[in-house]
């Protein structure tokens, strides 16, 4: 995103994310890894992650929760 928002002036989030979208930036993250031996079982992990944020759009005032 550092990469967008340096070719834009002063972007507001939509605008960020918009232009992210527009140019195919993957805004999700992963992570893969492997067992360091064979002997190690297979097995599967799923997790996910979920911010609640809430905006006061006449002050701007944030509050991540």
């Amino acid at each position: 995103m550092d990469v967008v928002s340096a070719g834009m002036d002063n972007p507001t989030w939509v605008e960020l994310v918009h232009e992210c979208k527009v140019q195919g930036m993957d805004l999700t993250a992963r992570q893969t890894s492997f067992p360091p031996t064979d002997a190690t079982e297979d097995y599967q992990i799923y997790a996910a992650a979920v911010t609640e944020v809430e905006v006061d759009v006449l002050t701007g005032e944030r509050n991540i929760k």
